[in-house]
């Protein structure tokens, strides 16, 4: 509950102050994660997770909501959450299935890497090439199957989404008539 509270701020800032404040909000929340201990503890033995369950947290669920990138969907999801689990005592992984199940999506790598693992995803790149004869080099250093695509830029006002995974993947940027 910790980590919807502290989304819930998010939210308040986006509709008061609108979306590119609601981003520094979410900038600076992040900033206060310490990325020291998971977030869950160790189950049945008494051990505390993370702080992080605040600041942290509510960059998962702005992250989800990025991902999903609808919307409409992803307040369905909020919204409709209150009342699937009203007058019920639920477990984190039950909140995470309920996600997965609405938005049709698999984020169970995601939130194995967030939520279960202090360190926070590397994302390495590479630019090798010269001229416009350029390739793009990436992948994911975390987790065994993490794979959270990332939305960039590659020309001006045009974004795209790519899939890093931890093995390397290549992109031929010779298709954009930019030089990089």
């Amino acid at each position: 509950q910790e980590t919807f509270c502290t989304y819930a701020e998010v939210l308040y800032v986006e509709c008061m102050y609108g979306y590119d404040a609601m981003i520094k909000y979410v900038q600076n929340q992040m900033s206060m994660a310490q990325n020291r201990r998971a977030i869950v503890g160790t189950p049945d033995v008494h051990q505390k997770g993370s702080s992080d369950m605040y600041a942290k947290g509510s960059a998962i669920l702005h992250t989800i909501r990025s991902l999903i990138d609808n919307d409409t969907v992803w307040f369905d999801i909020i919204k409709s959450m209150t009342n699937h689990f009203k007058h019920q005592t639920i477990d984190g992984r039950e909140v995470l299935d309920y996600i997965n199940l609405k938005s049709g999506r698999n984020f169970d790598n995601l939130y194995q890497q967030y939520l279960y693992n202090p360190k926070l995803p590397e994302f390495e790149y590479k630019l090798c090439g010269w001229g416009k004869r350029k390739t793009l080099k990436y992948r994911w250093n975390a987790i065994d199957g993490f794979d959270m695509p990332l939305k960039v830029t590659l020309e001006n006002n045009k974004f795209d989404w790519i899939y890093p995974e931890n093995e390397w993947k290549e992109m031929d940027l010779s298709i954009w008539k930019k030089d990089f």
